[in-house]
């Protein structure tokens, strides 16, 4: 059997009580880094090596980009925040939400650090 693909429907389907909102709202941070890390590769692509690659994998993930919208509008609801999972996780999913929601605050280069010299 194969493993079910991670889509907005599947991801729906399931109730609050049943999911772990710090685990998908980390998710939806990571596939908010990898649009970034894509502009990034596009802006300055010489501080990447392996470029094509690099740029290859970024388009294999951006499919899953509309997950991210799904993850936080669910998570915003009240009702969704009322659950059992997102009370006893409440400082790590509060945290969570709003990064996910404002990742140009977290997610960010400084372009004259590290990543000039270690050319990713």
């Amino acid at each position: 059997m194969r493993p079910r693909r991670a889509s907005v429907n599947n991801l729906s389907s399931n109730p609050a009580d049943h999911r772990l909102a710090f685990r998908e709202l980390g998710l939806s941070i990571g596939l908010h880094a990898v649009d970034r890390l894509g502009d990034l590769i596009e802006e300055q692509p010489d501080l990447f090596l392996k470029q094509e690659r690099l740029q290859s994998a970024v388009g294999s993930l951006m499919q899953y980009m509309p997950l991210c919208e799904a993850i936080e509008v669910f998570w915003l609801e009240p009702r969704a925040q009322a659950s059992d999972t997102w009370r006893e996780h409440l400082d790590i999913n509060t945290v969570m939400l709003v990064t996910s929601l404002a990742p140009d605050r977290y997610l960010s280069v400084n372009h004259g650090s590290w990543v000039d010299s270690r050319r990713l």
